[in-house]
């Protein structure tokens, strides 16, 4: 009878086998372990769509607007109850400026602004504007995950070499358009140096972050103390300054110099 219960039993096979030996508790796929059989290779395990490494673009930011955990929960709360001073930190890592000056001088508008116009990523100062208004910690946050990704790194600003050319404007120069509409003046003066939007300057660059852009730019004399000093305490003189500065040397080039004019000539008696 036992013998005849086997007999019969065989053709269903079971979870140690057949007869014959072969596997039946194992169900192959129909991608896998049907190529793997017919090749003798073992069968590979594809994983999910949401592990896979994301592309890189360098015209687009790397991460989203609300991927504020991915740094961890340290950063997340810093940006969130410190905003300027984690901006002041990204600055920072971005083009080496100091990071006390960033703090009382720039705020996170500019910061975002200058992190997307330096990696060249698509966009405008409209967006710069409402994202930082609207959501301050989350655009640093974010500047701090695409500093983060490796490819960034190349696209760094160098550290600003420290000038030895002196100013040509006076300090105490006289400037009837700076006088009459100072915000409008020194907007324009560096939208003549950079290129940048006037508009966007007009309404979030102070004149301590105006000579400090200017100064490290042409390599005049200086330090971060005597931009924030002056640009705080006689911002009138500085932008008139500025302004007369730019219109002297000419515009910034796209290689990090600038189309330098001529010094004006010197007399027999100077």
């Amino acid at each position: 009878l036992k013998l005849q219960f086997l007999y019969l039993i065989a053709p269903l096979g079971g979870p140690y086998g057949n007869f014959d030996g072969s596997r039946t508790g194992h169900h192959a796929s129909p991608t896998t372990d049907s190529h793997a059989a017919d090749t003798g290779a073992p069968s590979a395990i594809i994983p999910p769509s949401s592990q896979l490494p994301m592309a890189f673009n360098s015209r687009e930011w790397n991460n989203g607007l609300f991927d504020v955990c991915k740094p961890g929960a340290g950063a997340c709360c810093y940006a969130f109850c410190c905003t300027p001073c984690a901006a002041a930190q990204q600055r920072t890592t971005y083009d080496t400026s100091n990071c006390f000056f960033n703090a009382l001088c720039v705020n996170p508008l500019v910061v975002g602004n200058l992190v997307r116009e330096g990696y060249g990523i698509e966009g405008g100062c409209v967006g710069d504007i409402l994202t930082g208004l609207c959501c301050g910690p989350c655009s640093v946050l974010r500047i701090q995950n695409e500093n983060a990704v490796p490819q960034r790194e190349s696209q760094r600003q160098p550290a600003a070499a420290q000038g030895q050319e002196a100013w040509r404007a006076p300090f105490f120069a006289c400037d009837c358009y700076a006088c009459c509409c100072p915000m409008c003046a020194g907007a324009q003066a560096r939208t003549d140096y950079d290129s940048s939007n006037c508009v966007f300057n007009a309404l979030c660059v102070n004149a301590a972050l105006l000579r400090s852009i200017v100064r490290e730019g042409y390599g005049i004399e200086g330090t971060w103390v005597s931009d924030c000093l002056l640009g705080t305490c006689c911002a009138l003189c500085v932008i008139c300054q500025v302004r007369q500065e730019v219109q002297m040397r000419g515009p910034k080039k796209t290689n990090g110099g600038y189309a330098a004019m001529p010094a004006p000539p010197q007399t027999m008696g100077s």
